[in-house]
């Protein structure tokens, strides 16, 4: 495998779907928060959320779509100027869920960074460990090989 190309992106108002609604759904949408993007969660209305999302939800800063992931989300959910397609995916449901399979194929068609839990063959991007001080940030990968490994 070849090394990654590491870049910083400046996702202010960006449009992060985030598919699922488990603690890494909830660690997700926290993330974007804290990067100045804007998360919405898909996640049936039926779905038992991590009570972190709960509160995020409540407090207006996830939106939560009450239902189950539809294709044309892709295309329709993001920003009007970039004639609403999203900007990032993150799901949350693990590699071995076939709707995982099913979204990454549609965000490299699209060319839609994805990102899929515990999946890095579905993945256009991982995400690194990182250490914030101010304007400096530290970051860590091992290309999806070892996220645990690079936390530490």
């Amino acid at each position: 495998m070849a090394p990654a190309l590491l870049t910083a992106v400046d996702s202010t108002s960006h449009i992060h779907l985030i598919i699922g609604s488990n603690p890494l759904a909830g660690a997700r949408c926290t993330r974007s928060i804290e990067v100045g993007a804007k998360p919405l969660l898909v996640a049936p209305e039926d779905a038992n959320l991590h009570y972190g999302l709960t509160k995020r939800i409540d407090e207006g800063e996830v939106q939560w779509l009450k239902r189950d992931f539809r294709d044309e989300d892709l295309t329709s959910l993001g920003r009007d100027e970039v004639d609403n397609v999203v900007d990032a995916v993150f799901v949350t449901l693990g590699g071995k869920h076939p709707l995982s399979t099913h979204i990454s194929t549609l965000c490299r068609k699209l060319r839609i960074p994805v990102n899929v839990a515990d999946a890095p063959n579905l993945c256009t991007f991982t995400l690194l460990s990182t250490h914030s001080d101010g304007p400096l940030q530290i970051g860590v990968t091992t290309s999806g090989k070892g996220c645990k490994l690079s936390a530490r």
